[in-house]
């Protein structure tokens, strides 16, 4: 103990010559040690924990908050508001979370456009069902009037056309559907349809004998009419259109094929 009754340390070391080497540390220096360092350990902890609260609020910023507007837009997607949600696209952000936007907007695009197809389709495959339902239902009403039996046979006539009709037209209707999920699943390769056009009409003019109607093509330059496709239906495509063509062209007349790139499509 020091003389005011404060704790103190004490170190001898004998010297040479007889002489002691006495070194003195007082508790209030050790005390003011500890102070400073717990002081500077306070400071170190608080700036710790500022930058960590400022790295948080950027990660929440840049990282968390896109994410939300991202999982909000598809919440309203799932709920069937595809037609009113606008996924944002953050366009000025190049890093995975703008790809991320960028595909899930696409991705809603998508099934906008595919929503809108098939009411489309249900609508025109529900003008395309009235018109021999109604048909039907008026033979059908008709049928107790019938005074004589060449009306009854008529009438007749009229129902087996319109169920013909009506069984060809759903016919039409779930090969239309097996062909959409066939394409849905296609892995689409590159078709040049210049080529393709060439050898369709080279096989038409080989089965076609005596030429009663002349198809005229004009070959594109190669590689200015490719597409990602199905060779397959893309042949099917064609020959309808050049059937329906060579169908309703006079005699001796000239059905004439062009192929040409106009920027995306061809």
């Amino acid at each position: 103990l020091a003389p005011d009754r404060s704790h103190m340390i004490e170190a001898h070391a004998p010297m040479p010559d007889g002489y002691l080497a006495i070194t003195l540390r007082n508790a209030r220096d050790i005390r003011r040690l500890v102070r400073a360092e717990r002081s500077r350990l306070g400071y170190t902890v608080g700036a710790s924990a500022l930058l960590s609260i400022l790295l948080s609020l950027f990660l929440a910023r840049t990282i968390v908050r896109p994410l939300q507007k991202l999982a909000e837009a598809a919440n309203l997607v799932r709920y069937g508001q595809a037609r009113e949600v606008a996924v944002p696209r953050l366009p000025s952000r190049s890093d995975d979370i703008g790809s991320l936007a960028r595909s899930v907007s696409d991705m809603s695009h998508a099934l906008r456009v595919r929503i809108d197809a098939i009411e489309a389709f249900a609508a025109d495959v529900a003008h395309e069902l009235k018109n021999p339902l109604a048909s039907l239902r008026s033979a059908t009403e008709s049928l107790p009037k019938a005074k004589n039996e060449d009306q009854r046979r008529q009438l007749l006539g009229i129902v087996t056309d319109d169920v013909g009709r009506m069984d060809r037209l759903i016919t039409d209707i779930s090969e239309l559907s097996r062909i959409d999920a066939r394409i849905a699943r296609t892995r689409f390769e590159q078709v040049d349809l210049g080529a393709l056009v060439e050898s369709l009409i080279a096989a038409r003019s080989a089965r076609q004998q005596p030429v009663v109607i002349k198809v005229a093509f004009a070959r594109p330059a190669k590689g200015s009419a490719v597409v990602l496709g199905d060779s397959g239906q893309l042949t099917r495509v064609v020959e309808n259109l050049i059937d329906n063509a060579v169908s309703f062209s006079p005699e001796s007349g000239t059905v004439r094929i062009a192929v040409s790139g106009l920027g995306d499509h061809v």
